[in-house]
C-alpha cells in the first residue's frame, strides 16, 4: 500500500545487498560487546541501588536522587549536542580515511566543551540557593544540589572522552571506560555500608567523585592526542555549528524531558513521593542502558554509511525489531512486579503500578532511536529538535496536570505521555524517509548507463 512490500520481502531485499549484510553482521557484534559491557555496569548499579535504597530512608533517598538528577541534567546542558555532531562528523571523516579532519572535529569539540562547562558551572553555583529556597522552598537543599553542579562537571567530560571512543569506532575503549567509571561507586558504597558508615551525605560525595576518579584512566587509553589538537580548528566550527545549533535545542529539551518531573514532585509533593519514583525509576536502570548502547551502535554505525542502499528500509527494520524487544522487555517487568517489597523492602512495595508504567515509557522509547539516527544521517537535526520540543510540551502539559494531584503515580504517568509524544513525532517526521528510494550510488550508475546508451 506504501511502496515499503512484505516483511519478508524487504528483509530478503537488504539482505541480498552486500552492504546490508555487512551492517547487520557489524551491528550484531559490537552490540554483543556493548550489551556485554553494560551488563556488568548494570549489575553494579542495581547493587549500588539496593545498597544505598536499603540504607537510607525514603526521604534521604529522595535527597540523593535530587543531587544525581541535577547531575544528570546540568551535564546534559554543558553537552549542548556537541557529543552527537563529533560523533556524526568523525565518523563520516574516518569512513573516508580523512584522519586530520577527524583530529580537528575533536579538537574544536573538546574547546567547546570546557566553554561551556566553566559557565555551566559558574550559573549553576550561583542559582543553586535561590532554587532551593525559592523554587523548591526547601533550603537545606542547596548543598546536594551545588554537588550536583560539580558532578556534573566530570559527568560532561567523562561523556566527552565516550563520545570520543564512539566516533572512533573504539567500541572497546568504551566498555572498559564505562565499566572504570562505575565500578568505584560499588566498591566504595558497599566498603562504607560494611563499616556502617553509608549515610546520605557520603553516599552523594561517592557519587559525585565517581567521574572525576575515572577521567584520568578514560584519558590515558584515548589513541589521539586529544590535548594537542590545535590545526584546522576554526576550518570546522561551521560544520559542527550546522549540526549544533539544533542539538542545541535537543538538549535543552532532553535535560528537561529526561528527569524533569522529580523537580516537580519536590515543588508539589513530598520527598518521600520522590523518593518512591525514584527507586521505581531506578529499577528501571537496565532499560536505559538497552537505549544507550542501541543509540550508541546505530548512530556511530549509520552515520559512516550516509549512502547505504535501502536506509530507509533498515531504519524500519530496526524499530520493528526493537518494538518487538520492547513488549518482551515490559512482560519480563511484570513478572517482577510481586517481587518489588522483597527487592527493595516494606516501605516500596507499593510502587508497583508506578514501576510498570515506566517500563513501558523506557521500552517505547527504543523503536524510535533508530528514527532519531535517521535523522541525524540525513543532516535533519532540526527535525530531532522538532521531536524534542513536542516531548517538552507533553512532558510540561502531564506534569502539570497530573503531578499535583497524583504524585508519584501521575510522575509516571507523565513519562509515559512523552515516550508516547516521541513515538508519534518521529514517525510523522520520517515516514517519507522510510518509502524507498533508489539511493544516490544507484542513480548515479542508471544516469551513466543512460549516457552510454
Amino acid at each position: 500500500m506504501f511502496g515499503l512490500g512484505t516483511p519478508s520481502a524487504r528483509v530478503r531485499s537488504l539482505l541480498d545487498h552486500p552492504e546490508g549484510r555487512a551492517i547487520w553482521g557489524r551491528l550484531a557484534g559490537i552490540s554483543g560487546l556493548l550489551f556485554g559491557a553494560n551488563g556488568i555496569t548494570g549489575a553494579m548499579n542495581f547493587a549500588s541501588f539496593l545498597l544505598t535504597v536499603r540504607h537510607l530512608s525514603a526521604k534521604a533517598f529522595g535527597v540523593l536522587n535530587i543531587t544525581l538528577v541535577t547531575m544528570q541534567f546540568v551535564s546534559s546542558l554543558m553537552a549542548l549536542g556537541i557529543n552527537e555532531s563529533m560523533v556524526t562528523l568523525v565518523s563520516r571523516s574516518e569512513a573516508a580515511r580523512d584522519s586530520d579532519d577527524s583530529l580537528a572535529l575533536i579538537g574544536a569539540s573538546l574547546r567547546a566543551r570546557l566553554i561551556i562547562a566553566s559557565i555551566g558551572f559558574g550559573l549553576g553555583s550561583l542559582l543553586v540557593r535561590p532554587l532551593a529556597g525559592r523554587v523548591f522552598h526547601q533550603p537545606q537543599l542547596a548543598w546536594p544540589l551545588f554537588l550536583g553542579v560539580v558532578g556534573a562537571c566530570g559527568t560532561s567530560l567523562f561523556q566527552f572522552v565516550q563520545a570520543i571512543f564512539l566516533s572512533l569506532r573504539r567500541y572497546r575503549l568504551y566498555s572498559l571506560a564505562t565499566i572504570i567509571r562505575f565500578a568505584p561507586i560499588l566498591v566504595a558504597l558497599t566498603t562504607l555500608a560494611l563499616v556502617r558508615r553509608l549515610t546520605l551525605s557520603t553516599a552523594i560525595l561517592v557519587n559525585v567523585g565517581a567521574p572525576f576518579l575515572a577521567l584520568p584512566f578514560s584519558f590515558s587509553m584515548v589513541p589521539v592526542p586529544v590535548l594537542y589538537l590545535r590545526h584546522k580548528a576554526l576550518q570546522v566550527w561551521p560544520r559542527l555549528w550546522r549540526l549544533s545549533k539544533w542539538l542545541f535545542i535537543v538538549g535543552l529539551c532532553t535535560m528537561c524531558f529526561s528527569r524533569l518531573e522529580v523537580y516537580f514532585l519536590t515543588a508539589f509533593a513530598s520527598v518521600a513521593q520522590v523518593g518512591k519514583f525514584s527507586a521505581a525509576f531506578d529499577l528501571c536502570g537496565g532499560l536505559l542502558l538497552v537505549e544507550g548502547v542501541v543509540r550508541s551502535v546505530l548512530l556511530a554505525e549509520i552515520s559512516s554509511r550516509a549512502n547505504m542502499p535501502q536506509r530507509g528500509r533498515f531504519v524500519l527494520q530496526c524499530s520493528g525489531l526493537l518494538l518487538v524487544v520492547g513488549l518482551l522487555l515490559w512482560c519480563g517487568g511484570a513478572a517482577v512486579r510481586p517481587f518489588l517489597g522483597l527487592i527493595l523492602g516494606r516501605q516500596y512495595a507499593s510502587i508497583g503500578p508506578i514501576f510498570l508504567i515506566l517500563v513501558a515509557a523506557r521500552a517505547g522509547v527504543l523503536p524510535v532511536i533508530p528514527l532519531n539516527v535517521l535523522f541525524f544521517a540525513q543532516d535533519r537535526t532540526r527535525a530531532v529538535a522538532a521531536v524534542a520540543l513536542i516531548q517538552l510540551a507533553a512532558l510540561i502539559i502531564g506534569g502539570y496536570s497530573l503531578i499535583p494531584g497524583h504524585g508519584a503515580m501521575g510522575a509516571a504517568w507523565t513519562q509515559l505521555l512523552v515516550t508516547a509524544a516521541a513515538m508519534v513525532g518521529a514517525l510523522a517526521l520520517a515516514w517519507s524517509s522510510l518509502v524507498d528510494r533508489p539511493s544516490e550510488i544507484e542513480t548515479g550508475q542508471k544516469s551513466v548507463a543512460a549516457i552510454g546508451s
